[in-house]
C-alpha cells in the first residue's frame, strides 16, 4: 500500500476521514480502492462517523 507508512497505520487513519474525502481518495491507487470496498473498512468508517455525529456516512 505504501512504502512510507505501515498498512496498519493507513488502515487506522483512512476510516476516520469524512465520507467526501474517502470518495475522492478512491482514485489514488488500486489498493486504496480495494480497501474502501472492504466491508471491515465500511464498518470502521461508520463507527467513526457515528462518533463524530456526522451526517456524511459512507455507504457502499
Amino acid at each position: 500500500m505504501s512504502r512510507y507508512l505501515p498498512e496498519e497505520i493507513i488502515g487506522d487513519i483512512l476510516p476516520r476521514l469524512p465520507a467526501k474525502s474517502v470518495l475522492r481518495f478512491r482514485c489514488v491507487c488500486k489498493s486504496w480502492l480495494k480497501l474502501f470496498r472492504n466491508p471491515n473498512f465500511v464498518k470502521h468508517h461508520l463507527k467513526y462517523a457515528k462518533q463524530r455525529n456526522s451526517t456524511n456516512l459512507l455507504l457502499s
